[in-house]
């Protein structure tokens, strides 16, 4: 029909191929669950399993070997499990007791683990936690080592002791490395396409259903991300992709790698996780109470936060830096200044100066407040929890910074006229306690008083 319609062009002709090609279409087929069995589906898209044993054993107890060739992964084992072991599981009295078991569970610590009338969950906004990676599973790879293992602690523990948190991180299509060894010995890495259907994710959405995408300005023009949900027990983590067919190339691959080395491509994931996923969770109606920062690649997101709050409690910028040092967290894990991204001014100006417009200052003020002394360099560990107030005030970091790499160097050009008995992190670390509704360090004296004002969540 196709020749037909083109005259005489052979079937081999490119025209004929596209026409061929637009009709190929990639189908995933799945078993029919059986009733008896559904909360499997239910439970194989909440991640809520993988620390418990007894669920975890349900989905090998399916299907053993498949089990363990789809890496542990219950939605693809549903997906590839035989129609007839569903149908034998059905009429298996000791694996429906274990289903039963298990169920009741997940709906006592998942579906009604909340007291809503508690202050926590009434009066106030969620914690927002940011990461560059989380470690829940390896099913989802997008996580590299310690760092993010106990970001998914966190969101494990916020769910199993029912605190209102949500987590904010960047979906990697191609996740972290692989590393394999050829036959003669040298190291290789693979980075695996990541299979998304294989997920139990699904797309964010707004206070009136609508799917969540939020926008951001760089150095190429406008780009836009989507905002994906995954849940773990009864907290979500929102997860940002930009791999979309509408944004130019370098967009789409700012979440194709974790720890991309390009320094580019690193400066546009730290944009797009600390402003992007402020920008994400407004949309959704989510106002955090507090935000917690693992490790400084969120930093940005203080910067939309100070914009956030100038325009919901029509404060000036002065007010909003007292306001936002107050309700953010930091946590560090390598204080030491090789620890800590530095990049070219002319690579963040871009970036910032959307945001000094809706600040009302200039870009080259918000670059000073990240800026390395006598370098060019931008280190957005500096502006962290706490940007000067003050055009003449000096570079400072944030006061978890400081008391926890001072005495290692990473921050001790800032603290020049200081005594070494004054220098932030000349005490020991076990003397210190973070308080996060304060948003800072605070110290407490070896008689046990508390030297700082705060309050604790």
């Amino acid at each position: 029909m196709a020749c037909a319609l083109l005259g005489n062009y052979p079937e081999s002709h490119p025209l004929i191929l596209r026409m061929t090609m637009r009709r190929i279409l990639t189908y995933q087929i799945y078993p029919t669950i059986p009733a008896e069995l559904s909360f499997l589906e239910i439970l194989a898209r909440n991640l809520w399993w993988c620390w418990k044993p007894e669920a975890e054993d349900l989905f090998r107890r399916i299907d053993p070997q498949l089990w363990k060739a789809t890496n542990n992964n219950p939605v693809q084992l549903l997906a590839q499990v035989d129609q007839k072991r569903l149908e034998k599981l059905v009429a298996d009295d000791s694996f429906l007791a274990h289903l039963q078991r298990v169920k009741a569970r997940f709906e006592e610590r998942v579906t009604y683990n909340i007291d809503t009338r508690h202050p926590i969950n009434a009066s106030i906004g969620p914690v927002a936690y940011f990461s560059m990676e989380f470690g829940i599973h390896e099913s989802i790879p997008i996580f590299a080592g310690g760092l993010g293992i106990l970001a998914g602690d966190h969101l494990k523990a916020a769910s199993n002791m029912a605190l209102p948190l949500v987590g904010v991180g960047l979906l990697y299509r191609k996740g972290y490395l692989r590393q394999l060894l050829t036959a003669d010995g040298w190291q290789q890495e693979e980075y695996p396409e990541i299979e998304f259907y294989n997920l139990p994710i699904e797309r964010a959405r707004g206070p009136e259903g609508e799917e969540i995408s939020i926008t951001l300005n760089g150095p190429d023009g406008q780009w836009r991300a989507f905002v994906w949900k995954l849940h773990i027990g009864r907290t979500i983590l929102y997860l940002l992709d930009s791999n979309l067919l509408e944004n130019p190339p370098a967009a789409r691959e700012i979440t194709a790698r974790l720890y991309a080395g390009e320094p580019r491509i690193r400066l546009a994931q730290e944009v797009l996780l600390g402003i992007g996923g402020m920008r994400a969770l407004s949309q959704m109606g989510v106002f955090p109470s507090v935000c917690h920062m693992n490790e400084g690649h969120s930093a940005f997101s203080t910067l939309e936060r100070l914009a956030l709050f100038m325009q919901r409690f029509h404060i000036d910028l002065e007010t909003a830096i007292q306001m936002v040092s107050r309700c953010t967290v930091f946590t560090t894990h390598t204080p030491v200044p090789a620890g800590h991204d530095s990049f070219p001014a002319e690579l963040v100006l871009p970036h910032l100066r959307p945001l000094a417009d809706q600040l009302g200052v200039d870009a080259e003020r918000l670059l000073a407040w990240g800026q390395h002394p006598n370098a060019d360099q931008f280190c957005r560990v500096l502006q962290r929890d706490q940007p000067p107030s003050r055009t003449d005030s000096p570079p400072h970091v944030g006061p978890l910074v400081a008391r926890m790499s001072g005495r290692r160097g990473a921050h001790r050009p800032y603290y020049k006229r200081r005594a070494c008995v004054d220098f932030p992190g000349s005490r020991d670390l076990s003397d210190l306690r973070t308080s996060p509704g304060a948003g800072m360090v605070h110290e407490f004296s070896p008689a046990g008083e508390y030297s700082a004002p705060g309050r604790h969540l």
